[in-house]
């Protein structure tokens, strides 16, 4: 089962500032989220791939 994350708790995982990630989401950039109601959070699973695919780019 996933573990879904907060703003501030993917912020903390990423090593960012959920300012950040607020301008991410703002841009139509950075990992993917989900809203549940009016609050947003982060699948970990998804931060994961999110950065492999980073790093992939980066090679």
């Amino acid at each position: 089962m996933s573990e879904h994350l907060t703003p501030a708790e993917a912020a903390a995982y990423l090593k960012r500032s959920p300012e950040t990630l607020r301008y991410w989401r703002h841009c139509s950039k950075g990992p993917t989220f989900f809203r549940m109601e009016s609050r947003v959070f982060y699948d970990r699973a998804e931060l994961d791939h999110w950065l492999d695919r980073l790093r992939k780019q980066a090679q």
